[in-house]
């Protein structure tokens, strides 16, 4: 499907798919801390967490780099068909896998802390970046505000050129022509009419990959809820509290 344009923005728009980003960066880390021990420690522990927060199936990316180690968890699998039958909507399921994937990303996040013994101080960085779904609960919030009546016709044009924008920055990163479809049926035709009947868009699997690989710095991971739990993870989990601060940004902010 080609998305044609009566007007071509400049505005830079978010190529982030999938359903959640959580992201970690951590300097000082504890000698027993290897890239490879972090790895393998999500790989142990990744499909607890999702079985946890989300309700269908999801494919998870594990990146881990060197240095000061940074960290990636990237969680791809959006369905609307799917929020349809879970939630009833699109519109509420939407808000219940934005809440889905702040917690897991929390739970990511807490449980590494702790496990690996990372101090607070030591973490220059911790985000929950919330994908496709926080893209299309902004977009939801932003079409709300067009119904208000305290905007000029001058301001509230310029809310609806840019949420022009905001239909194909989300229709470009929705992967099948059925979730697609089921988009843009809920778009106002005001905000619709610039689009082709039909839209292309590279298939999600060309990033989240289906099938299980490891490389030397990433590794691809198919899950699904209710697979059992792992035994034997790579660093021990002490009881110890924590209270690092978590950010949840907005991929528009980049």
């Amino acid at each position: 499907m080609e998305i044609s344009l009566k007007k071509k923005s400049n505005k830079r728009r978010s190529r982030a798919k999938g359903i959640a980003e959580t992201y970690m960066h951590i300097k000082d880390l504890p000698e027993s801390l290897t890239k490879d021990e972090a790895r393998l420690y999500l790989q142990k522990n990744i499909h607890i967490w999702a079985d946890k927060n989300f309700k269908n199936k999801v494919f998870i990316k594990i990146s881990v780099e060197d240095g000061s180690l940074i960290v990636r968890v990237l969680v791809g699998g959006l369905a609307l068909a799917n929020l349809i039958a879970v939630y009833g909507s699109i519109r509420g399921g939407i808000d219940y896998l934005v809440k889905d994937s702040r917690n897991f990303s929390g739970t990511v996040i807490e449980n590494f802390k702790k496990d690996a013994h990372i101090q607070d101080q030591s973490i220059i960085r911790a985000e929950r970046r919330l994908g496709v779904p926080g893209k299309i609960q902004r977009f939801y919030k932003k079409l709300d505000k067009l119904n208000s009546t305290e905007y000029s016709h001058n301001q509230r044009q310029d809310m609806i050129d840019d949420l022009k924008e905001e239909v194909i920055s989300i229709v470009e990163l929705i992967d099948t022509p059925q979730d697609r479809g089921l988009f843009i049926a809920e778009v106002p035709d005001l905000l619709a009419s610039h689009l082709n009947s039909t839209v292309s868009v590279p298939n999600m699997n060309s990033i989240y990959s289906v099938n299980t690989r490891v490389a030397d710095d990433e590794s691809f991971i198919v899950l699904s809820p209710g697979l059992p739990a792992p035994s034997n993870p790579p660093f021990p989990a002490p009881n110890v509290s924590s209270n690092i601060d978590i950010t949840i940004r907005n991929e528009d902010d980049e």
